[in-house]
């Protein structure tokens, strides 16, 4: 982006004007010498600022040229048509050319380099994001699972503590068991004594109903410990089971971020590809810039063989305008020293044509 800003008109413009108070023809400042002299730009915007800069000088150069070219053929009005015709049309077709090649070369540059970087650029994005999201999603699931395992740990130390108590709560129940047996073996044995009985009744039936209320209470909390150590047990399978799945889900992710990498590694080489590609298409600028420099001096040697050709057409008309002058004054000059001839002269020699004899004129002749 820091290159296309610098092919500016005003930055153009500058740089024509340099180069041609440098020296440089117009024909030779092409878009490589704009873009050296200007440090950078893209070659389309370059073209765009450029090519009417070239045509106006192009244009005054041509008006200055045809002007001298009037000047020096005044009273030539017998130049050819044709030779002027194609010199019309040659100068037409070289100009044509010229902007052809550098339209297709700017034109094909861009949109060469733009596709390769717009592309690459997208692909690269593309796969950052989903590395993103997918190392967001990761880090979000690895949290949620630490924070299940957590609260499994402290659920497995309450269970824990509950099976630590089971077996108090057991040999409570067996003591009362035992005791609930001595009692009634106590019952048994003093059922003779009737006074003791009511009172020992009346206790032993107290005793036995919270001894039953101790037993029911202990019998509901073994009952309830358990249940809650069956839960305990297939939550922390689930628990496992759970992190067994995020253990994978990070080996899958793991994998695809290598993937991912693997992926750069290509678009990178791709990068260096397409860069090798552009030096070689700037390479080849430099040869089509070289070949339109050539085929504008042999126009140019053309023009000049043609003004040549011109120069002698024309010397070569005056030289006969001046014979045939000379031939006219050559007869005019014999017309005068040939005499006038008598009749009887003419008789005579009309005569000896006749008799085969030969003139004396002709035979002086």
């Amino acid at each position: 982006m820091s290159q296309r800003s610098k092919a500016t008109q005003a930055a153009v413009r500058e740089a024509f004007e340099r180069l041609r108070q440098n020296g440089t023809p117009v024909p030779r400042i092409t878009q490589d010498a704009i873009r050296e002299e200007i440090g950078g730009g893209s070659y389309s915007s370059i073209q765009r600022h450029l090519k009417p800069l070239r045509d106006t000088h192009m244009a005054e150069q041509e008006a200055e040229t045809t002007a001298s070219d009037d000047a020096g053929s005044v009273g030539d009005a017998s130049l050819p048509d044709s030779v002027a015709r194609q010199i019309v049309e040659l100068r037409g077709t070289v100009d044509q050319i010229s902007n052809s090649i550098s339209n297709a070369v700017a034109r094909a540059l861009d949109e060469q380099a733009s596709n390769e970087n717009r592309r690459h650029r997208e692909e690269v994005e593309r796969v950052t994001r989903n590395y993103q999201h997918l190392l967001q999603d990761l880090q979000e699931r690895h949290q949620t699972a630490t924070s299940e395992l957590e609260q499994l740990v402290v659920e497995s130390e309450e269970l824990a503590s509950l099976r630590e108590q089971v077996p108090e709560l057991e040999a409570q129940v067996a003591r009362l068991t035992n005791d609930l047996e001595q009692l009634q073996r106590d019952h048994d044995h003093v059922s003779s004594r009737a006074d003791d009985a009511e009172r020992w009744s009346d206790h032993l039936s107290k005793t036995t109903a919270e001894l039953e209320a101790k037993v029911d209470q202990a019998r509901v909390a073994a009952n309830e410990a358990e249940k809650q150590a069956s839960e305990a047990s297939a939550q922390m399978a689930a628990a496992h089971e759970r992190c067994q799945t995020i253990t994978s889900e990070r080996d899958n992710a793991i994998t695809g971020w290598r993937q991912a990498e693997a992926r750069c590694s290509e678009l990178h080489a791709e990068l260096q590809h397409a860069a090798q590609e552009n030096a070689e298409l700037k390479r080849r600028t430099s040869e089509l810039a070289d070949a339109k420099a050539a085929a504008e001096e042999a126009r140019v040697q053309t023009e000049a063989e043609l003004r040549e050709t011109e120069a002698r057409a024309i010397k070569a008309e005056a030289r006969a305008d001046a014979a045939e002058r000379s031939a006219q004054q050559l007869d005019h000059r014999l017309a005068q020293l040939i005499p006038t001839r008598r009749p009887g002269a003419r008789k005579s020699k009309t005569a000896a044509s006749n008799r085969g004899e030969p003139d004396a004129k002709s035979g002086d002749a």
